[in-house]
């Protein structure tokens, strides 16, 4: 990407304050942290972005969260780099928002395609595609996995595969500062890993860190 290049990103974890700086250099965009803040329909809102003024704020939440705040940024800089401005005055980011996993084609409202754009902008935005691509061939490598017909690396309930599992998507979070669910949708997006677990086994894309395996 362009803003990639603009802040000498080269690999590992994107500084998104880089980007930040940047972006504010070049066009105004202010990034804020504020209080808490929950909306009418009770739920406490992660952040928003207005396009008039150009500024993006992020929530203080009960339990800081370094995954979440990154994914929340980075979903609403998806906003700003993608144009939606022209479709919008504003847009406030709930936890549901970050849980938009497919486009849903046709059948999808503006707004629900919108916030599927701007997730797929930071997972890509955040995990790079042919930094996390080599990074993970050369684990799976190093693990001499070969793909028996279900994915180089499979995930289940078997412990083999779950220990093949946490150490690949352990290092790969801890190098790109993202939560493990974001790297495992990531994979199976380049086509690397196979979620063979039932999605009641799983966390939302915007949950913890996980620094431990």
């Amino acid at each position: 990407m362009d803003v990639h290049v603009a802040v000498a990103y080269v690999d590992g974890e994107v500084r998104l304050d880089a980007v930040c700086d940047y972006e504010q250099r070049r066009s105004g965009l202010r990034v804020v942290n504020v209080d808490a803040q929950v909306r009418s329909s009770g739920i406490q809102a992660l952040g928003c972005i207005t396009f008039d003024p150009l500024e993006i704020s992020l929530f203080a939440q009960a339990e800081p969260n370094q995954g979440r705040e990154r994914f929340t940024l980075a979903h609403e800089l998806g906003h700003y780099f993608l144009g939606h401005g022209a479709y919008m005055t504003g847009e406030f980011c709930e936890e549901s928002d970050l849980l938009t996993q497919t486009s849903q084609g046709v059948l999808a409202s503006d707004v629900r395609r919108m916030e599927w754009q701007a997730n797929h902008f930071a997972s890509c935005f955040l995990m790079p595609r042919q930094n996390v691509y080599i990074d993970a061939r050369g684990l799976l490598q190093g693990l001499q996995l070969k793909d028996k017909g279900f994915g180089t690396l499979y995930v289940d309930s078997q412990a083999c595969n779950l220990q093949n599992y946490a150490f690949v998507t352990g290092v790969l979070m801890n190098k790109y500062a993202v939560s493990r669910t974001a790297i495992t949708h990531r994979l199976e997006d380049l086509g690397l890993l196979v979620d063979g677990r039932t999605s009641e086994g799983l966390q939302p894309i915007l949950g913890g860190m996980e620094l431990r395996l």
